[in-house]
């Protein structure tokens, strides 16, 4: 399960929301990839990176420990993907509320 990582010094967790690299030999790259072939056998990947937004991270974890409450300890997750072709990802997370909430 994923997790908001611990603060640290680094200027990228000072602000509410980062940009991270997904190294190619982790765990969520694999997974990434293997969800990629499934759904698109001819497309490559490239590279990985993690939007993550500090604020909408805590309301999210709020908001799924009440839903899990409610289906008896299930949350309901469902992983999201979103990509942005050759547009800069920090313009898509640029708005307050991140990437687009419809």
């Amino acid at each position: 399960e994923w997790c908001w990582p611990q603060k640290s010094g680094s200027a990228p967790y000072q602000q509410q929301w980062a940009i991270v690299p997904v190294g190619s030999s982790s765990t969520e790259f694999a997974l990434l990839k293997e969800t990629l072939g499934l759904r698109l056998p001819a497309a490559t990947l490239v590279g990985v990176e993690r939007v993550q937004n500090s604020e909408l991270y805590h309301a999210w974890m709020s908001r799924r420990e009440r839903v899990a409450r409610k289906n008896g300890g299930d949350p309901n997750d469902k992983l999201l993907y979103h990509g942005t072709g050759r547009r800069p990802p920090e313009e898509v997370v640029a708005a307050s509320e991140g990437l687009d909430p419809r």
